[in-house]
Order: C-alpha cells, then structure tokens, then sequence
C-alpha cells in the first residue's frame, strides 16, 4: 500500500484532536497508515515535526482569513453573511477531516477536538502563538 503524506497528516489530526500530544505516538499513525515508524520518519524527521506539520495544514491554512471567506460586496450584511458560512465551512471542515465521532472527543463534542488541538498548538510549537495570532489579528481588521 502507497501512503502518501495526505493521509498521514490526516490520521496525525485525528489523532491529535482526540488525545494530547503525549500519549499519540508514532507507532499509532504509522498503523493507522500501514507504515512502520521508519517509513513515517521518511516523510517526518520527529513527532514535533508532525505535528507542526498537521498544525500548519489544519489550522493555520484553514483559519487563516484570505482562505476562509469569500470577498464580500462591501455591504455589512454581506460581510456577515459571508463571515458566517466562513466560520461555519472552516469548522466543518475540520471536524470531517478529523473523522471525529463526539463520544470520543475531549469535552463531548467534535468542536471541542479542534479546540483541543488548538491549545496542544500553543503549547508544543513553538511559532504556533505568533502564527496563529498573526491570522487572528488579520480576521480581527478584516
């Protein structure tokens, strides 16, 4: 079977959204991909470097405003409304991504997952803060 970095990232987020950081190991998303820790490291040289690859794609890719909405035509009403289908597209799309089952998740609901890796972010990577900042100031002035 040809695993492909998409699906390790994918099994990593699943991972990382239902369970902190410490108790994932390599060993769990190379099963879950049908690799061998080895054939992780050919594409990851360390968790951290995982994990900051999964945080990049899902969150800071995800959230960051100019891929979350759509331009609006100027009005307030517009602007809301495109605001809210935004939030709405990102989070769902997260939750499907992450194949979350809610009795599984932190806190008893699938948002809780995201949310979950969200603080796993500001806490393990190191530019996690600055970069998630940098995207929640830019939303902020949009």
């Amino acid at each position: 079977m040809k695993t492909n970095r998409d699906e390790i990232l994918q099994s990593a987020l699943q991972l990382f959204m239902s369970m902190n950081y410490e108790r994932v190991s390599l060993q769990m998303i190379a099963r879950t991909v049908g690799l061998t820790k080895t054939g992780i490291f050919n594409y990851y040289p360390s968790k951290l470097d995982l994990f900051v690859a999964v945080a990049d794609r899902y969150l800071s890719h995800a959230q960051n405003p100019d891929n979350k909405f759509e331009p609006s035509d100027g009005s307030v009403a517009d602007f809301i409304d495109k605001y809210i289908v935004g939030v709405s597209r990102t989070m769902s799309e997260i939750v499907r991504l992450g194949n979350l089952k809610r009795e599984e998740m932190p806190g008893q609901s699938a948002n809780a997952g995201y949310f979950h890796l969200y603080q796993q972010v500001l806490f393990y990577y190191s530019d996690g803060k600055r970069k998630l900042h940098e995207w929640m100031e830019k939303e902020y002035r949009l």
